[in-house]
């Protein structure tokens, strides 16, 4: 018995032919497995900004900086300064305490000094009610909004920093008075 993969033997007129081995199955499988991992690095390089924020972000958890806000309402309207200073990552946001009770907080720009009181922060009772945020992968943040007693909106813009959302920006409160 010859072997399946040996040219065939020459006879009168009659070109030898190759006959097909197995090898050219195994390299056409070989090229695919190449072209699917070529495929993969060209998808990665195309959505690297968006799978990198997706990480930084956290955002298999899209409620964690909104969470982190009604954590930080509930503590200002228990009056719990520590709690509610656990929550606040910038340095410029300040507690405010005047008679030796903790009011809110403040923070000085070049405009001026805005101050937030415990009503500019969150509503007096019940449970605070926060909107959905909206990420920005630049500057890894989030913003949430939230309604207040008075129906004013109140924003607050949160970072992504040693694995938590701190709060890093209140978008209210009112001057200090002079």
């Amino acid at each position: 018995m010859s072997d399946p993969t040996s040219e065939v033997p020459p006879s009168e007129g009659v070109t030898p032919v190759p006959i097909a081995n197995k090898k050219s199955g195994r390299r056409v499988v070989e090229i695919g497995i190449i072209a699917v991992i070529l495929g993969l690095v060209v998808a990665v390089a195309a959505y690297e900004e968006p799978i990198g924020a997706f990480i930084r972000l956290r955002l298999w958890d899209k409620g964690a900086p909104s969470r982190t806000v009604e954590e930080f309402m509930g503590a200002v309207q228990k009056g719990d300064q520590q709690k509610a200073q656990s929550f606040v990552g910038a340095s410029d946001i300040k507690p405010m305490v005047v008679g030796g009770k903790w009011q809110g907080y403040y923070s000085v720009s070049i405009a001026g000094r805005m101050d937030y009181l415990a009503q500019d922060l969150a509503p007096k009772q019940g449970v605070p009610k926060v909107s959905d945020p909206e990420f920005r992968s630049i500057g890894d943040a989030a913003e949430v909004t939230t309604t207040l007693d008075d129906g004013k909106a109140l924003k607050y813009r949160l970072k992504m920093t040693e694995g938590s959302w701190k709060i890093m920006e209140i978008l209210g409160g009112r001057p200090h008075p002079k």
